[in-house]
């Protein structure tokens, strides 16, 4: 097998291939014709002459998929205003965004069955990296990754099918381009002012949460996991407080202490993961109005209670 770049999550020897978009083509302007042009700089690998889906002609632009970047990149320098069949197209680098984020994945899968499953649903997957680190005790992952395409245009085909919804094997996983995804979460999670308890004692109270994390900053609200519409569990809650300086400081320090009533029993205490509501459901919000889950993005999962 290939020898793995860690820090990429792809094949040492993996060479991403480049397309450049063609724009105003004449309308005489096939795909042979654009083949025979680039051929002066490469073998293109392949033309996507896009028409009209009921005219079945040209609308006048093109991706052409080259071996590699520089030789993309030599076509866009040299083929750019030059005229074809009496028109000036204009030659330029495609979108090369080729990493897509995977949510919603069930936790019971190990990596080596998700990568089976991604490869097997998905065109062009270069690798598929499931993120494991820190997932709970019984559970194999966190309920996302990501995916590494060979082109752009597989990815782009994998973000369409994932943002309606793609089924493997009972699961609903939701899809995404991983840098809008990081982007979104990192602005959300400047935001984020909550704290996330688990192993509680059941018979724990609001009052007694409050009072255990107040020394750290004001609360503005305790939400007990049996206040959660839907949630198995018991044992969990969520802290919300007004700072989030408070709110670090506080996950910090209160994770593996007791509650006073409950001295045989030390919590795990985390920053809250902010989850992005999806507008077709009502979300249980917070008073912040932000809406969590207490591990991972993407999705809740068995018995998880989001908040």
């Amino acid at each position: 097998e290939a020898a793995t770049d860690k820090s990429k999550g792809t094949p040492a020897d993996f060479v991403p291939k480049a397309e450049a978009f063609c724009g105003g083509l004449a309308k005489e302007v096939t795909e042979d014709d654009l083949k025979e042009l680039f051929k002066e700089i490469a073998e293109v690998e392949e033309v996507r002459l896009v028409t009209d889906r009921h005219t079945k002609e040209s609308k006048g632009f093109a991706f052409v998929r080259f071996p590699s970047v520089p030789t993309r990149d030599a076509a866009v320098e040299k083929f750019d205003k030059h005229e074809l069949k009496g028109r000036a197209m204009a030659v330029s680098p495609a979108s090369q965004n080729i990493t897509v984020y995977v949510g919603r994945i069930d936790r019971g899968w190990d990596p080596e069955k998700a990568e089976r499953l991604i490869k097997e649903n998905f065109e062009g997957v270069v690798t598929f990296e499931l993120m494991t680190d820190g997932a709970p005790e019984g559970e194999s992952n966190r309920g996302f990754g990501f995916i590494t395409f060979d082109l752009h245009a597989n990815a782009l085909k994998a973000t369409k099918r994932g943002r309606d919804g793609v089924t493997i094997e009972g699961c609903a996983l939701r899809m995404d381009w991983a840098e809008a995804r990081q982007k979104a979460d990192e602005e959300a999670e400047k935001n984020n002012t909550s704290v996330y308890v688990t192993k509680l004692d059941e018979g724990v109270t609001e009052e007694q949460m409050k009072e255990a994390f107040a020394p750290f900053g004001e609360v503005k609200k305790v939400t007990l996991s049996n206040q959660m519409p839907g949630g198995k569990r018991k044992d969990y809650a969520f802290i919300t407080f007004e700072k989030r300086e408070d709110a670090l400081k506080a996950a910090e320090e209160m994770n593996g202490k007791s509650l006073e009533a409950f001295p045989d029993k030390p919590m795990t205490s985390n920053m809250a993961r902010i989850q992005r509501v999806r507008k077709e459901r009502p979300a249980f919000a917070s008073a912040a109005g932000q809406r969590f889950t207490g591990r991972g993005f993407g999705g809740g999962g068995r018995g998880r209670g989001r908040f």
